[in-house]
Order: C-alpha cells, then structure tokens, then sequence
C-alpha cells in the first residue's frame, strides 16, 4: 500500500497492541501506523483521538465517524448491526462509538466514551395491561414514571417487559436495546425532554456499540411509531 494512502478501519474493531511513548501532541490529518495490524488511520476528529492506556499499552477504542454527522459511507463490511444498516439505507446522518463493555448500563457508555449521561438514550420494553408492547426512551441520569407512561398509552397499568421476552420481542439483548432493526415494528415513547438535546447516543443493537445522531433525524426516521410525552423521572424518584 502506498505510505499516502489512508485505509480505515473495520467499524467496531477494538485495537489491543503494545506500543510504547505518547500521543499527545497529535494533530488532525496525522497519520500513523499499528504494528502488526497493516492498518493506515487518519485521525479526523478529536474524537478519533481518544486512546486508553495501559502499562505500555494502547487499547484503540475506535471512534469511526467524525463529528460532523456527515451521512455514513457504505463499504462491504459496513453497516454491521441491523440498526446500523436501517440508519444507511434510510440516509440518516450517525456516527458510530464503540467500546468494550462489562456493566451494558447507561453509565458505563457515559464514563468509556465521555459522552453525557443525559444524553445516552435507554431503549426500554415495557408491556401494557392490554398485553402490547412498547418501547420507552429514556434519558441515562432519568428512569420511567410506568404510571405516567401508562396514562399517555391509556393503558389501566404499564410495567416492564419479562426479561426472557426482551430478546423475542426486540431480536435484541437487554442492554442492547435498539429502537431500530427491531424483529417487528412496535411503537416508540420518547420522552419529550429528548427533543431538546443536540444529539444523542443510542444503542446500535450490540453491546458496546452505540449509534450517535440529531433527536429529531431519529423521530423524523421513525414517524408515525413515535409519541413524544413526559413520562420520565429522576433516578431514585418515587
């Protein structure tokens, strides 16, 4: 490959390698090279910066898309998660975040990627008295008020799905919830709060994998699904 020519990397790859001295001082369009890894990266944002050291060691937890939330450029082995491919072929501006995770919590997308926790969106399946079900949107720092969700829904009473139901109703894990690439379509409650927020962070269908986008790119994509409402509270209320 010649030395000028940027090859980037396999969304959600996760470098681990042995790489001694510091990045600091580096700088956007610097490129550098991953021994052993016959990769060529140009840094494009701060973002993209972002390495997590060990003793001697660089963990790459790669940050795919710049921050201008350009539209995602299709490659053979891009997207790689139902919901990533439903923002692509719809032409919904995202950027990828990924990281390894172990809690699978709002919290611990929070403090791996910096991203704030208000605006780390949680993908909840909540069922109705009626049996139907839906799923809830919900800030990170909040949880959802059931009672007031189940009057927005004029349902008599709202609770959260069984967990055994999560992966049959959603085709997701809990923890990787996604209001996107679902098995069947089912209704969206955003919390209204959501609207207000520059962007957002949801998960891309797979732990540790989280698809950044404009609130109102993602209520515009999912249409006559969603309902704004109030329904969420502070964690530790009531």
């Amino acid at each position: 490959m010649d030395p000028g020519q940027v090859r980037r990397p396999d969304i959600g790859t996760i470098y681990e390698l042995l790489f001694p001295g510091s990045f600091a001082g580096m700088t956007r369009g610097f490129r550098f090279f991953f021994p052993g890894l016959g990769r060529r990266i140009q840094l494009e944002s701060e973002e993209e910066k972002k390495l997590h050291w060990g003793l001697g060691k660089i963990r790459r937890r790669i940050h795919i898309r710049s921050g201008d939330m350009r539209k995602q450029e299709k490659s053979k082995n891009e997207p790689f998660t139902r919901a990533l491919k439903e923002l692509a072929e719809n032409n919904v501006p995202y950027r990828v975040l990924t990281f390894e995770a172990r809690e699978k919590s709002a919290e611990e997308v929070s403090r791996e990627t910096g991203f704030p926790l208000a605006q780390v969106v949680k993908t909840l399946l909540v069922q109705g008295a009626s049996r139907k079900y839906y799923l809830a949107l919900c800030p990170g720092d909040s949880q959802v008020n059931l009672k007031a969700l189940a009057k927005v829904l004029n349902e008599k009473s709202v609770d959260m799905a069984q967990r055994e139901d999560v992966p049959k109703i959603t085709g997701y894990f809990i923890g990787g919830v996604s209001p996107l690439g679902t098995h069947r379509p089912l209704p969206v409650m955003m919390e209204q709060s959501i609207q207000t927020m520059p962007e957002i962070s949801i998960s891309a269908g797979q732990w540790g994998c989280q698809a950044v986008l404009r609130p109102s790119d993602l209520k515009q994509h999912l249409g006559g699904r969603v309902t704004l409402a109030s329904f969420a509270q502070s964690a530790g209320e009531g």
